[in-house]
């Protein structure tokens, strides 16, 4: 009876230790990507500033596209809050924090459970991510390919509509990103046969579902391309000062 006493103590303890050490990862996130985000800085940097003006309305989302997922969120947010700092860079807080879980979930499956808990740890207080959280600019997505990998496994692990539609969205939006479209084509190279294994598995109206929210998400990339072709450029990692396909033949 002791014995069994001793042992339901500790397991106890070790719940209640888990949870005051969520509780501190919790404080030191709120710490590292809220404290002052609003009035730390006296207004916005030049760069700040140019992505307020470039998120300011949809015209300007559609003539330069790149980063898309930020902008239009950045948009929302600057229709229903405000244009201020705070409003502004909490939508690169809520993109951090979303990173995070997904590194944090591909850590957890991964390692053991002390190894995903220091790996986030070591994430979330890296210079990088913490300045490009704490900023009104889109670099954060730059993270976007983790949720992809991210809900990929999800996907092959649990054979799950919500998975594949996760993954749909979140490979769609990656083509937004300077590059993203060569990153999501050699992933597929790599991974096409487990994909299409673990959707053929599934529903067909969840496939039909994740190939519609592709194509929108997606529409109004094609629509600025249509409307000025030279805007893929930074998405393919064109530079801006080559010339067309046509005037580089003609010459």
């Amino acid at each position: 009876m002791v014995m069994f006493g001793r042992l339901r103590l500790k397991i106890s303890f070790s719940r209640a230790g888990l949870g005051l050490l969520f509780l501190a990862l919790g404080v030191l996130l709120f710490s590292l990507l809220f404290w002052h985000l609003g009035s730390l800085t006296k207004g916005l940097s030049p760069a700040e500033a140019a992505a307020r003006s470039s998120s300011l309305s949809l015209r300007a989302i559609i003539d330069n596209p790149i980063y898309g997922p930020h902008k239009i969120l950045q948009y929302a947010v600057q229709k229903v809050l405000g244009h201020g700092a705070l409003e502004l860079r909490v939508v690169s807080v809520a993109f951090g924090l979303f990173f995070l879980g997904c590194f944090y979930q591909l850590a957890k499956g991964w390692f053991g459970k002390l190894i995903w808990l220091y790996a986030t740890l070591f994430l979330a207080a890296t210079p990088w991510l913490a300045l490009s959280a704490r900023s009104a600019t889109p670099q954060i997505i730059l993270l976007l390919p983790l949720s992809v990998i991210c809900f990929y496994y999800w996907l092959i692990r649990s054979k799950s509509s919500s998975a594949w539609l996760a993954l749909a969205a979140a490979a769609a939006a990656l083509v937004y990103l300077p590059g993203g479209l060569y990153l999501l084509l050699i992933g597929l190279a790599f991974s096409r046969k487990n994909l299409l294994s673990a959707v053929q598995k599934l529903r067909l109206w969840p496939r039909v579902l994740g190939i519609f929210l592709v194509g929108a998400i997606l529409a109004p990339l094609i629509y600025a391309v249509v409307q000025n072709p030279s805007s893929i450029k930074p998405l393919v990692l064109i530079p801006e000062h080559w010339p067309g396909v046509l005037i580089f033949l003609k010459s």
